[in-house]
């Protein structure tokens, strides 16, 4: 209803008139949504757009109950103003995603863009759970900006694009899988042995410079062996939330941001959908119960851990 509303009231906007209804559109965002995070960037003499961040609060609320797994990405709008959409996304214990907070900013993907991002994120959020992984690419100053914003937590970068690297860099197909073996290894002590194997066994320039700026602990499933079992290595979740805002990247800027609004209820409801569909059948959800049954099936220990609702730790 509120995003109908929403709608409404911000019908049939130029591109000028989007940015100037900002902050009115902010106020309505905060009223509609109790405890929501919003802020609009203002250049401190001109007035020119900076930037506009938005963490809705019931989002906020559900970021406790969630995996402590963010994934990042940025895309490029196609508005009369140009400029990047950049996303949070985190997921349920079911592995079902939804939106933490999004922003739009004016310029490229940068170490600039995404600082003013993770600051507004950290602002937002308070304080994330010690544990939590930040899984991005590795390109367009993010790995910086969260040296500088988030230096005590951990990052892991997309097993994705670092594929894609290989490729576009012609590795070659045996370097590849050797990476690979290094990617899946446990534990970590195994791990760093590949590691430095795969370092001796291609001295050329060319696969040195690749390894330097790649080590073990930015990628491996042996680093992220207590979040591994949620199975996020790649920040395709939030890749598959940036296609489907294209619709919007034409619209005035308060539009585009009214239009991922829809996208972020609509993500939001289905996620307490499914939990109360779960809590009523008094089961575990999908993912666990295949782990169990598999555990079993193989005769592999396990424990549940204690004081969690979605963690269930693997002995041996």
């Amino acid at each position: 209803h509120q995003i109908a509303r929403l709608k409404t009231a911000f019908a049939n906007a130029d591109t000028l008139e989007g940015y100037q209804r900002l902050p009115a559109l902010l106020d309505a965002v905060q009223s509609s949504w109790p405890n929501s995070y919003a802020h609009l960037s203002l250049h401190s003499t001109t007035g020119a757009f900076e930037g506009v961040f938005i963490m809705p609060g019931a989002h906020k609320e559900l970021n406790k109950s969630c995996l402590p797994v963010v994934t990042l990405d940025a895309g490029r709008l196609n508005t009369h103003m140009r400029g990047i959409l950049l996303m949070a996304i985190q997921m349920d214990a079911d592995h079902q995603y939804f939106p933490l907070a999004f922003a739009v900013h004016p310029g490229n993907e940068s170490e600039e863009s995404w600082t003013w991002f993770l600051r507004h994120l950290v602002q937002g959020v308070g304080k994330f759970d010690e544990r939590t992984v930040f899984v991005f690419d590795r390109e367009n100053g993010l790995d910086s900006a969260m040296k500088h914003v988030l230096p005590t937590y951990r990052h892991r970068f997309c097993w994705k694009h670092i594929l894609k690297s290989l490729k576009a860099n012609k590795m070659g197909a045996l370097f590849c899988n050797k990476l690979f073996d290094v990617f899946k290894t446990l534990p970590k002590e195994d791990c760093d042995q590949k590691s430095q194997e795969l370092i001796k066994d291609y001295p050329n320039a060319l696969h040195q410079d690749f390894l330097a700026n790649l080590p073990p602990s930015t990628f491996a499933n042996a680093y992220f062996a207590d979040v591994m079992t949620f199975g996020v290595h790649t920040n395709n979740i939030v890749e598959s939330a940036n296609k489907t805002f294209k619709a919007f990247c034409n619209e005035p800027v308060d539009r585009l941001i009214i239009g991922v609004l829809d996208w972020c209820c609509e993500r939001f409801h289905n996620v307490l959908r499914r939990a109360n569909s779960l809590s009523r059948e008094h089961r575990l959800v999908p993912w666990a119960t295949k782990f169990v049954q598999e555990s079993i099936r193989k005769s592999v220990g396990f424990q549940v851990k204690l004081g969690t609702n979605y963690c269930i730790v693997q002995k041996g």
